[in-house]
């Protein structure tokens, strides 16, 4: 069994200025290395990380491992959600 949160490899994501990125939708983008959720505009997507980027990102401990399907973040805070009233 792998350990880490799984994400489907559509949702991950690389922005212009070379941050890996989760989109969570509902225009909600998480910023892996800070755990932060960030606001950014569509046009500043660049691009889905290569085999290559991920091997990096497994390198520096971001990612656990990843294959054509997912990748496994080691660890990855909630999305917010409101509560309902």
């Amino acid at each position: 069994m792998t350990e880490g949160t799984a994400v489907n490899r559509e949702w991950v994501l690389f922005t212009q200025n070379g941050t890996l990125i989760v989109d969570w939708g509902d225009g909600k983008y998480m910023d892996v290395l800070s755990g932060e959720f960030i606001d950014i505009q569509e046009n500043e997507i660049s691009h889905h990380p290569t085999n290559e980027e991920l091997d990096w990102q497994v390198h520096i401990n971001c990612v656990v491992k990843y294959d054509a399907k997912s990748v496994w973040f080691v660890k990855l805070p909630e999305r917010p959600q409101r509560t309902i009233d």
